[in-house]
């Protein structure tokens, strides 16, 4: 089973920069899967389709939102359709099989403050799931 990490990230994110050097490393050391994803450009060429941009949208409200939040989405849509439209990056997507199962990591953003430490367990998790899957 491979393990593929996926990077979203903006041209501009000092933050994005750090993470794909550090991610680059650890592919080579280990063999994972990396893909950097450009993501929240304005040039057609590049958009690609990403997680940056559907945790607040309307489709994803109801499809897996409760009714309570549902009806909360409705009261707040301007709102929602701000945050919908806005980006958070880097966006890492850790995705792997375990046992015929498509299982996934999504997290969004890192901390400058805990960047370090945030990479350092990023690294330990992706290579459990790459020792259990052998």
């Amino acid at each position: 089973m491979a393990v593929t990490v996926r990077l979203q990230f903006r041209p501009t994110c000092p933050r994005c920069d750090e993470l794909i050097e550090k991610l680059m490393e650890v592919s080579a050391r280990t063999g994972i899967e990396f893909i950097p994803e450009m993501v929240s450009t304005e040039l057609e060429t590049h958009l690609a389709s990403d997680e940056v941009h559907r945790t607040y949208s309307e489709e994803w409200m109801k499809e897996h939102g409760t009714q309570k939040q549902r009806a909360l989405y409705e009261k707040a849509k301007p709102l929602f359709k701000y945050l919908e439209g806005s980006s958070t990056v880097p966006v890492l997507i850790v995705e792997w099989d375990d046992g015929g199962k498509k299982r996934q990591i999504i997290i969004k953003g890192f901390s400058q403050e805990k960047f370090d430490i945030a990479v350092k367990n990023l690294i330990y998790t992706i290579s459990r799931i790459t020792l259990r899957s052998l």
